[in-house]
C-alpha cells in the first residue's frame, strides 16, 4: 500500500483503518513482472493479427464465400445444442426453482390475499347493528350479517325490534 501525494495539494492518500486498499489502487496490481507482460503484448499481437486477416477478408472485393468466423460458429452451436449439454446439478436446480416455482407462488399468495381482503370487506359492508329484545325484556345489541339475520329471526324466540344501522 502506497501513499501517494495528490498534484499540488500535498495531500497523501492513507487508506481507511477497517478497509482494504482495493486492488486497483495496489501498485502490485499495475506492477507485472516481465514475463506476464511479454505475455500480455503476445496476446495482444494475435488478437490485432486476426483482427487485421478478419477486416481483409470482409472488405476484399473479390470475395465469393461468405466469411466464417469461428466464434459465431462456435456460438451458433451452443446455442442450437443445449439440450443435449445439459445437466442437473444443485445451481440449474435453484435456478429452476427461483424463475420456474417462485414467480407462481408469488403471484398465487398475491391473489389468495387480494381475494381474502376483498372476501373481509365485502363481509364487513354487509353487516348490521341489531337492537333485539329478550324474553327478560333487555336490550340487546348484536353485530350480524345479513344472512345471519334471517336466521336469526326463524331460530330465536327473541322479537326482532329494529336495525339501528349498516356499518360500511
Amino acid at each position: 500500500m502506497a501513499a501517494s501525494s495528490s498534484s499540488g495539494s500535498g495531500f497523501t492518500y492513507r487508506p481507511a483503518p477497517l478497509a482494504p486498499l482495493p486492488p486497483q489502487l495496489d501498485p502490485a496490481y499495475y506492477d507485472s513482472s516481465p514475463e506476464k507482460r511479454r505475455a500480455e503484448a503476445e496476446r495482444l499481437a494475435i488478437r490485432a493479427r486476426l483482427k487485421r486477416q478478419y477486416l481483409l477478408q470482409l472488405s476484399d472485393p473479390r470475395r465469393t464465400q461468405p466469411i466464417e468466423d469461428i466464434a459465431v460458429t462456435q456460438w451458433t452451436y451452443a446455442k442450437a445444442n443445449a439440450l443435449p449439454h445439459f445437466r442437473v446439478n444443485p445451481k440449474t436446480s435453484f435456478l429452476g426453482a427461483v424463475f420456474g416455482i417462485a414467480p407462481l407462488a408469488f403471484w398465487w399468495y398475491v391473489f389468495k390475499t387480494e381475494r381474502v381482503s376483498r372476501n373481509m370487506q365485502s363481509q364487513r359492508a354487509t353487516g348490521y347493528l341489531l337492537v333485539l329484545v329478550d324474553s327478560c325484556g333487555h336490550l340487546v345489541e348484536k353485530e350480524m350479517h345479513s344472512a345471519d339475520i334471517w336466521r336469526h329471526m326463524k331460530t330465536s324466540p327473541t322479537t326482532f325490534t329494529a336495525i339501528i344501522s349498516k356499518h360500511f
